[in-house]
Order: C-alpha cells, then sequence, then structure tokens
C-alpha cells in the first residue's frame, strides 16, 4: 500500500514541475509578411518589379503587332500565294505564336524568380529582427502566423510591432480586424 502512495506523490510532484516548466515558456507569434510589406525597401522592389513586368509587355506587344501584321499580309494575299511562300508564310505564324507564348512563360519564370531574389535580403533582415527580439524578450517560441504554420493561436504575444521597430518602421496606425482563431 505505501508503494502506490510513493508512486502518486511523485507523479503529482512530476506534473506540478512539468505544468510550471510548460508556463514558463514564452510563446509569441509575428506577422513576416506584414512586416516585408511595411518596410520601405518593399517599394523600390515593386518600382524594378513593374519596369520588367512593363519590358515583357513591350516584348510581347512588338511579337503580337509582327503576328498580326503576317497574318493581314497572309490572309489578303493567300489567293495569290505561291504553295512555297505559303508554307513558308504559315510556317512563320506558327514559329511567332510559339515565340509569343515563350515570351509569356519566360516573363512569368523571370518576374517570380526575380522577386524572390529582391525579396530575400528584406526577408533576412525580418528573420534577424525576429530573431534579436525573441531573444531580448526571452520567447522560447515565435511563430510566423503569416504562413499558416500556427494552427492555433488564442493569445500569445504578438512581437511584429516590435519587430517593426527593430528595423526602424513605424508601427500600423489602424490595427488590422481579428480573422479569429482556428482549432485543428
Amino acid at each position: 500500500m505505501k508503494a502506490p502512495k510513493i508512486i502518486l506523490t511523485l507523479a503529482i510532484a512530476l506534473l506540478f514541475n512539468l505544468s510550471s516548466f510548460a508556463q514558463a515558456q514564452k510563446i509569441g507569434h509575428v506577422n513576416s509578411s506584414d512586416i516585408v510589406m511595411a518596410m520601405p525597401q518593399r517599394d523600390s522592389i515593386k518600382v524594378q518589379l513593374e519596369q520588367l513586368l512593363e519590358f515583357f509587355k513591350k516584348e510581347l506587344a512588338d511579337k503580337e503587332a509582327e503576328y498580326t501584321s503576317t497574318l493581314n499580309r497572309y490572309k489578303t494575299s493567300i489567293a495569290t500565294m505561291s504553295p512555297m511562300v505559303k508554307e513558308a508564310t504559315e510556317t512563320k505564324l506558327v514559329a511567332l505564336q510559339e515565340e509569343m507564348n515563350n515570351i509569356q512563360q519566360s516573363a512569368q519564370t523571370q518576374m517570380q524568380e526575380q522577386e524572390q531574389k529582391m525579396l530575400e535580403p528584406l526577408q533576412k533582415k525580418v528573420k534577424d529582427a525576429i530573431d534579436k527580439v525573441a531573444k531580448a524578450g526571452k520567447f522560447a517560441y515565435v511563430f510566423d502566423i503569416s504562413t499558416g504554420v500556427a494552427l492555433y493561436h488564442d493569445g500569445g504575444i504578438d512581437i511584429t510591432d516590435l519587430v517593426k521597430k527593430e528595423l526602424g518602421i513605424a508601427p500600423a496606425t489602424v490595427t488590422p480586424a481579428k480573422t479569429g482563431t482556428t482549432k485543428q
């Protein structure tokens, strides 16, 4: 009878120690997307990406104009074209269509790659600032709610404004509406 009492006492003591340990852990969350969007360098990146987009739009518009011109010439002179010229023009039209498709695909890929390349230094700055704030605040865990990593959060300490302050960004004057929490 004495052994079960000792085991029960040890189990209760262990539970109290575990619960006090768990309560001592400081947990916070941050919205890194909000921080990146608030960074002044983001505007410069946006302008550069818009310039790149305009370059691709012009390139595509030039190719489309060439295609339209070739197609119109083809339509107006098809009756008088020799079979060899007709075949060459049709081949050119197909090639122009393929070039337009390639421009669109290349533009999309290059835009994504360029945006990622340009955002990497900003994301590193944010990560470093989060690390610094988390260490200074003695947080055991910080979840990034913009990536959906935290499946549930109700409470915790939002350190987004502290990270913005660390980066020299003024906190938002309007607090975004709470979107609610999800339990899964």
